[in-house]
């Protein structure tokens, strides 16, 4: 009897500890290339190498330890188109690489990992066809065939928003699950408006709230909660076209419209041309306009401003104070509104239509 009672509690161990590892392991298979290298790179916040082994007659095996969930990307040295996305942990996986055709690549080994290489395999055959109309468009533009650019854009749009639609559909019974929280981490910082943001939080399950990638998200809304209408602006003082020194306080209007860009950026010189109407029909009517370009070249700046007709006043952000005092990691362009003590009224407003009706409302 009492030899019955040590092997069942021996297999009880064994039912809880086995699968349990204080350590990852990818076991993997390359297909189209014998021999070389495979690394792993750590990506939460930024770029770590997690590890690496040798391709013997197409097969690795790679270990190591990570302290928390963590997005990871396998791929081959000089063969860096060729990747996996992997939902790392302390587990062990398998992979599965194709050189000639990295849309077949999988990892599996985890439930949260499993998931994922679901998510991601939908809308591989799509992804294919959007390359097809990608290189079409790139012909057309070489053409300047600006009918045929418009009519490829819309296609890829079409099947964006089919993949973007399976892809949902596919996630909806999943809000409880790790990678629900890993898909929202990633797009943290696309949402320019802070209660958008918060409601895709608040769908996710109460699991899904601890992993280390919803925490993550969290802060981000804190960040952004920093930053709502209601909160006062604060300021900051950068330099101006004439080598002067101007205060965002200093710049007075009754209503004073932020806008965050650089010459670089195509999507900000692509909305100057709003902007401008914008400032010729309100400008009299009390809207005043603070550029804060992200610039580290003066003169690329300079003749930005000059050749886009820009006429109201200008600072050069060179040392992202401005960019990190209003914690902008969504990118540019990107308008914050405030009245006349600088209090903030709006933010994350895109296009010339939207922002128009905000500006129309206020000045009223």
């Amino acid at each position: 009897m009492k030899k019955l009672f040590i092997i069942y509690f021996i297999c009880l161990g064994c039912l809880f500890s086995c699968g349990q590892t204080d350590q990852f392991s990818i076991e993997g298979t390359v297909e189209g290339k014998q021999d070389g290298k495979v690394f792993l790179v750590g990506y939460n916040e930024s770029p770590d190498t997690l590890g690496w082994a040798n391709i013997q007659d197409g097969k690795f095996v790679l270990k190591g330890k990570v302290n928390e969930s963590t997005e990871a990307l396998l791929y081959i040295f000089n063969e860096e188109r060729v990747y996996s996305v992997i939902l790392l942990e302390n587990a062990n996986y398998k992979a599965y690489i194709n050189v000639k055709d990295p849309t077949a690549n999988q990892v599996t080994g985890t439930p949260s990992q499993d998931i994922l290489s679901a998510y991601n395999a939908i809308g591989k055959e799509e992804g294919k066809e959007i390359d097809k109309i990608r290189n079409q468009y790139m012909v057309a533009r070489q053409q300047n065939d600006k009918a045929l650019m418009a009519k490829l854009f819309d296609q890829i749009g079409v099947i964006n928003n089919k993949i973007f639609t399976q892809r949902k559909q596919f996630m909806a019974s999943k809000m409880d699950t790790e990678t629900a929280a890993f898909l929202l981490f990633k797009k943290r910082y696309n949402y320019p408006i802070m209660d958008k943001l918060q409601e895709e939080y608040n769908r996710l399950g109460k699991n899904a709230k601890t992993s280390v990638f919803a925490q993550k998200v969290a802060t981000r809304i804190q960040e952004m909660s920093e930053f709502v209408a209601g909160r006062v602006a604060p300021d900051f003082t950068l330099s101006t076209p004439t080598g002067d020194s101007l205060s965002m306080y200093a710049v007075k209007g009754k209503i004073k419209l932020l806008d965050f860009w650089a010459s670089w950026c195509a999507p900000c010189r692509a909305e100057n041309p709003h902007m401008i109407k914008l400032y010729e029909k309100y400008h009299n009517k009390g809207l005043v306009i603070l550029g804060i370009s992200l610039d580290h070249q003066p003169d690329a700046w300079k003749k930005a401003i000059a050749d886009d007709k820009l006429t109201w006043n200008q600072v050069m952000d060179t040392k992202n104070i401005a960019h990190e005092l209003y914690k902008l990691k969504n990118g540019i362009p990107y308008v914050i509104i405030l009245d006349e003590n600088n209090v903030i009224l709006a933010s994350g407003l895109r296009g010339g239509d939207e922002l128009e009706k905000k500006i129309a409302e206020l000045l009223q």
